[in-house]
């Protein structure tokens, strides 16, 4: 689909996707786009419009996407959202793991603040991690 036109809205993509019987919607969509832009694929983005400008074909259908449907629970719903929605600022990882060790409790205390102090570093901040 990425392959065949020059620019495509997201919209149409959802839609290309619905007709495959894949359950998606515009954030899962671009949340999706952003995790194949970091494994290396070379997709651009014009506003709400995408190119893919590597020669390799995404658009092959399996039984297994069909048959299967991804369930979503909320802590992942909210990481798509705010990895979307800030994708162009903060990176993705950063924003990923905040509110995923955020929700783990004491679990991640650790983890969560190692990624706080990260997260502050790159916004221009002089952090220093100190533990629990």
């Amino acid at each position: 689909m990425l392959a065949k036109k020059p620019f495509l809205p997201i919209t149409e993509m959802v839609e290309a996707m619905k007709i495959l019987e894949i359950d998606t919607d515009e954030e899962t969509l671009a949340f999706d786009i952003i995790n194949l832009r970091q494994a290396g694929i070379q997709i651009s983005k014009d506003r709400s419009y995408y190119h893919m400008t590597d020669k390799i074909n995404l658009d092959v259908p399996t039984q297994q996407f069909s048959a299967t449907r991804r369930k979503v629970d909320g802590v992942e719903k909210q990481i798509e959202h705010y990895v979307t929605t800030y994708a162009d600022s903060i990176p993705t990882r950063l924003v990923d793991n905040i509110i995923r060790y955020g929700y783990d409790g004491t679990n991640s205390a650790a983890l969560f603040e190692m990624t706080v102090d990260k997260l502050f570093s790159f916004m221009g901040y002089e952090s220093k991690c100190l533990g629990q």
